[in-house]
């Protein structure tokens, strides 16, 4: 009875658990105190939502699965401060991105802007079929949250901090 009790032990430790995301909640309580919770309790507020990754060792896997279903590409032309700008902010969170370069000797790549958002601006970062247009990054940050992009920045700082 014991050796069955170790095998099916033994063999749990080999299965893969699921990986997945939890939704932590940014809640204000009625005292006017904001705490993160799983759920806002009665009397309280829920402000903002966050998916937090539970995968140990998925975290490539999942980047690799939001890069097809929510690819992220930066549109910039050469000497734009503010698509640097959104470049470091990119590359600071973690995000996996395609530069364009909608210069004049980039006919195409114009086209393909102007198709995707009406116009020929810079910057602009598309999130799949969403459009983030102008150094905005407070957009930036929600619509990345809302794709699922995890923000890797080092405990107790954020990339979107300093706006």
């Amino acid at each position: 009875m014991k050796i069955t009790a170790l095998i099916v032990v033994l063999a749990g430790l080999f299965v893969p658990l699921p990986l997945g995301a939890v939704s932590v909640l940014e809640c204000l309580g009625a005292d006017g105190k904001r705490f993160f919770s799983e759920r806002c309790p009665p009397g309280s507020e829920a402000l903002s939502e966050k998916k937090l990754s539970t995968g140990g060792g998925g975290g490539e896997f999942e980047l690799q699965q939001l890069q097809k279903t929510h690819p992220v590409v930066l549109y910039v032309i050469e000497g734009c401060d503010a698509c640097d700008l959104m470049r470091n902010y990119l590359e600071q969170r973690g995000v996996p991105f395609t530069t364009k370069d909608v210069g004049a000797d980039n006919p195409d790549e114009q086209e393909e802007l102007k198709t995707r958002v009406g116009q020929i601006t810079v910057p602009v970062v598309t999130i799949g079929d969403t459009p983030v247009v102008g150094y905005n990054r407070p957009a930036l940050r929600g619509q990345l949250d809302a794709a699922g992009y995890p923000d890797t920045q080092a405990p107790g700082g954020s990339a979107g901090d300093a706006e």
